[in-house]
């Protein structure tokens, strides 16, 4: 199921034995624009802790109590490495976590794919991907609170700013980022895969894309309180293919949908 991330903030982590807090924001990945670690507010328990929790030990949904089931118990966060999330994550410090945690190290996945239940592949889609051996200290980590307010800007003029990151829970990959384009089209969203994000300009706070902005313009309309369904994901993509919108960067699962993993 899709969900916007923001609809994820306040979710409380329900371990094995007991509450462990609620979700307050995400770290993911800015080359495979998958989450990697939800960041939980522990509360009063653990001095008010903010601790890091891989999607990979979420077990279950229920969107009514706003709760996700985890296979961890309290002891184990408890007993996890202190990080300071005011400063970037290491990877060291990930290291760390995956070593506490007995967690899969996502980034040199060939090492631990027997071990990731069937269900979770789909968070390493690249897993054997020359890519996935990265440079010590450079671990293309981001906060969602950071990149929430970003603008964005089309191949021709500016375009709006991010206002959610839409996020599979299924995979946990981001799918789309929700952008708010008030400031030139009254009361219009849209959605924009990351398959057609150029780059990112993290210090100037700008998402370059390479689609012009009236090619999103008339992009199929979407409204925020309306759930995405297959159908809108399917017009929204046959619209870029058939305007031969070019994804900049070819990955096997972007291009071919039938190689996603199926949704529940």
């Amino acid at each position: 199921m899709l969900r916007p991330l923001q609809e994820l903030i306040g979710f409380q982590i329900a371990a094995t034995d007991g509450i462990l807090g609620h979700v307050v924001g995400a770290y993911f990945d800015d080359d495979r624009w998958s989450v990697r670690y939800f960041v939980v507010h522990t509360g009063s328990w653990l001095d008010a802790r903010d601790v890091l929790i891989s999607p990979i030990v979420l077990s279950a949904t229920d969107g009514k109590t706003r709760t996700f089931a985890a296979r961890l118990t309290k002891k184990q966060v408890e007993d996890s490495p202190s990080i300071n999330l005011d400063r970037p994550v290491s990877r060291q410090q990930e290291s760390d976590i995956s070593d506490h945690y007995g967690w899969p190290a996502y980034w040199s996945m060939g090492l631990w794919e027997s071990r990731i239940p069937a269900t979770m592949m789909g968070m390493y889609p690249h897993a054997s991907d020359s890519r996935a051996s990265r440079k010590p200290g450079d671990p293309h980590l981001r906060s969602s609170r950071e990149v929430i307010g970003y603008h964005l800007h089309a191949t021709d003029d500016t375009l709006g700013h991010v206002e959610d990151l839409i996020i599979d829970d299924h995979d946990w990959a981001i799918r789309y980022l929700a952008v708010a384009t008030s400031n030139w089209w009254f009361g219009g969203h849209v959605l924009i895969s990351p398959r057609w994000i150029r780059a990112v300009r993290w210090p100037e706070r700008l998402v370059d894309l390479a689609v012009t902005r009236e090619l999103v313009k008339h992009s199929p309309t979407w409204t925020p309180s309306h759930p995405i369904t297959q159908d809108y994901e399917d017009s929204l993509s046959e619209y870029y293919r058939v305007h031969q919108a070019e994804p900049v960067d070819r990955r096997p699962d972007e291009l071919a949908p039938e190689l996603r993993p199926p949704r529940p």
